[in-house]
């Protein structure tokens, strides 16, 4: 099901300038399935480079920006009548099975949902709930893909309005700062899947000014059962595969440098969502790693190993749920 069949509206925040983004994450959501334009509505983001700050506001114009903005997508809902209104960013970027995933996820959201988050951070480790994919937020931050329902609308729309938590100390920094104290004071009822449906996408950020790769912050480490791999040729499948630019010159002279150069860069690779790889022998690999090595004679299989929690490469309750058969 699309996204529009289970939020009143989506709302998508987008500098006028950035057509960039706003053409890459209409072609996300039309390759997964979740939305054509004619179903999202364009929030002109406010840049806050533009406009006077305030002088007990110490955040910087990105921060503002980024708060007026998402201020004004949820006092449209209100005014509007809206009883949810999902709230993107214009670098949010989907997973390929996240419409599997909400379709699943949707009735499992308890009654008194405030917030639901697509993606985001856990700043604060979340607890289970009766199912094991949906959790409970004790302090979610990131604000590229959450939703928002009616009930909390004016509550959350008056704690980020109120200048005095970003004056006495300790300052607020950011809304999903605001956010994320929220739910872990227990002002407002949060929750999330147990793996992301949105990440967010490479590219340079507006608050802090300096570029980034692609961000999932899934919970859970993982990232040791992640095999080494070697593409079928040269620059093949590098959407499932994470190197760094000059890895040879950085392999470690020693055994042990070479394990921990190993782990940096299979943290790295699940902070991305893919593979990680290097240039060293698979023998090696084999003895130095726990995932091991595989040589992938195929994209396909190349495909099929990045494809996780669903393809069972560690227990996950996602593997289960996309892989009923199994």
């Amino acid at each position: 099901m699309p996204l529009i069949d289970h939020f009143d509206r989506i709302a998508v925040i987008s500098l006028p300038h950035r057509a960039d983004r706003r053409e890459r994450l209409l072609a996300n959501l039309r390759q997964r399935g979740l939305a054509e334009e004619h179903d999202l509505t364009w929030a002109e983001a406010v840049d806050g480079r533009r406009e006077p700050l305030p002088p007990w506001w110490k955040q910087g114009p990105g921060a503002w920006g980024c708060r007026a903005s998402q201020l004004a997508v949820l006092e449209a809902a209100r005014r509007d009548g809206l009883e949810t209104v999902l709230i993107l960013e214009d670098d949010a970027h989907f997973h390929h099975r996240a419409a599997e995933w909400l379709d699943m996820l949707m009735p499992l959201l308890p009654d008194d949902w405030d917030f639901f988050f697509l993606g985001g951070q856990h700043m604060r480790a979340p607890t289970p709930t009766a199912d094991p994919r949906l959790l409970r937020g004790r302090g979610i931050s990131r604000t590229h893909a959450y939703a928002v329902h009616r009930r909390a609308f004016d509550s959350v729309i008056q704690n980020v309005g109120d200048r005095s938590l970003y004056e006495a100390p300790p300052r607020l920094q950011h809304i999903d700062h605001q956010f994320a104290d929220g739910h872990s004071s227990g002002l407002w009822r949060a929750y999330a899947p147990a793996w992301w449906l949105a990440a967010q996408e490479e590219g340079q950020s507006n608050i802090a000014r300096q570029a980034y790769p692609r961000r999932w912050w899934v919970p859970g480490s993982h990232y040791w059962r992640l095999p080494f791999v070697q593409p079928p040729q040269a620059g093949a499948g590098a959407e499932w595969i994470y190197q760094p630019e000059n890895a040879e010159a950085e392999i470690p002279p020693d055994q042990l440098s070479r394990a921990f150069w190993l782990r940096r860069i299979a943290v790295e690779a699940w902070r991305q969502g893919r593979l990680p790889s290097c240039p060293l022998n698979p023998e090696e690999i084999s003895r130095l790693w726990p995932g091991g090595h595989r040589s992938t004679p195929s994209l396909a299989e190349l495909a099929h190993l990045a494809d996780y929690p669903a393809n069972r490469l560690f227990p996950h309750a996602f593997a289960s749920a996309s892989n009923p058969n199994n």
